[in-house]
């Protein structure tokens, strides 16, 4: 494994960082084996803790995904990375992005730009874990829009779903034995 840890908002950059601190300060891409021999501090439970959350300002997510874009097809197009699983991308955010442009055109040409990009095991997968200040009930990997829109009244979910991947047969397997109910029409998205 290879892990990337961005963070996008006011005050970073062009908008979107490595969001690794201490010794992984500025790396884009870690082994996870170098990963847990360099956190940045420990929890009080001792669990290794390599970033730190932070929030506010504008969120430059269309930015964030053509960062990511860019870190996939790197990584992909890197020694023998075509014959690997395809990268997982986990989005976690408040779901209003500011610089999604006109009909979020820019959000949406930038996530299809990663969708576009495969090894030979398949396409990149992008999950949304959508945090919202509602009181609104939780929905997991839902299979249609409908499950969505029924039971959220936030605007930006819609379109979240709408840009996350289709669950495979082996997410499946596993979200089943998990208690899920998901099936391949389920998406990877989380509000």
């Amino acid at each position: 494994f290879e892990v990337a840890v961005m963070g996008y908002g006011t005050g970073l950059g062009n908008g979107v960082s490595s969001a690794y601190l201490g010794e992984l300060d500025g790396r884009w891409v870690v082994p996870i084996s170098e990963l847990f021999e360099k956190p940045y501090t420990y929890g009080d439970d001792e669990a290794p803790i390599w970033i730190e959350p932070t929030w506010g300002g504008l969120t430059p997510m269309a930015r964030a995904f053509q960062q990511a874009g860019d870190l996939c097809n790197d990584w992909i197009n890197y020694g023998n990375h075509i014959n690997c699983h395809p990268p997982l991308i986990i989005n976690i955010t408040d779901g209003e992005a500011t610089d999604a442009g006109w009909r979020a055109k820019k959000l949406i040409s930038a996530v299809d730009q990663i969708k576009s990009l495969s090894t030979e095991y398949g396409n990149p997968f992008i999950f949304n874990i959508h945090i919202s200040y509602t009181n609104e009930d939780q929905v997991l990997f839902p299979n249609n829009i409908e499950d969505v829109n029924s039971k959220i009244s936030d605007t930006n979910a819609s379109l979240l779903y709408e840009l996350s991947s289709n669950l495979n047969e082996k997410m499946v397997s596993i979200g089943s034995t998990k208690g899920y109910k998901v099936d391949l029409d389920s998406k990877g998205f989380i509000f």
